[in-house]
């Protein structure tokens, strides 16, 4: 079953191969980011405002993620923008796979304190964040793992004497050096 959903993921994403990862990876995050940002500034909503933590964690994780590619993309050449990058897409795991979950959680609590007074647009808002959210995760489970390993590729380049971390598709296991 999570072979179909991952298959499918990536069909629908068209992403082949590392840098393509890379690529996708950068700009679905500035996008998420300005998503989130519009939604803050621009809509006066209560499910919006239930929503305050989620959609905070949005603008924090992957408005972060975004400019750490940008940077990236400026100066492909610098150890120390490589390693931050692969820092910082580190933490981009925990947006989806905690503080959204936490945001969502703060959302139900304050539709059940309305006492049964939670409008319907209240409720297809908590089912609409509980899609994306799901939606967020399977991106970045499919995404993810081509992102740090090329990450690990471009930092091993920049850096004669860096050893990638085992696991990652570059780690050589028969080298004694590990």
């Amino acid at each position: 079953m999570s072979g179909q959903v991952s298959e499918t993921a990536g069909d629908m994403l068209g992403v082949q191969d590392s840098e393509n990862a890379i690529l996708w990876y950068g700009i679905y995050c500035l996008s998420m980011a300005g998503l989130f940002i519009f939604l803050e500034v621009f809509v006066d909503a209560l499910w919006l405002k239930f929503y305050r933590e989620g959609t905070e964690s949005h603008i924090l994780f992957y408005l972060s993620a975004g400019l750490s590619w940008v940077l990236l993309l400026f100066y492909p050449d610098n150890k120390f923008m490589a390693n931050t990058y692969a820092e910082v897409q580190a933490l981009t795991v925990f947006g989806p796979f905690f503080f959204h979950w936490y945001g969502f959680g703060m959302y139900l609590i304050n539709l059940l304190d309305l006492d049964g007074n939670a409008t319907i647009e209240e409720w297809i808002g908590l089912i609409m964040w509980f899609a994306l959210m799901l939606a967020e995760e399977i991106v970045q489970v499919y995404m993810l793992p081509s992102v740090f390993g090329e990450s690990e590729r471009l930092k091993a380049a920049l850096d004669p004497n860096y050893t990638p971390k085992e696991g990652s598709d570059y780690y050589d296991s028969t080298d004694s050096s590990n």
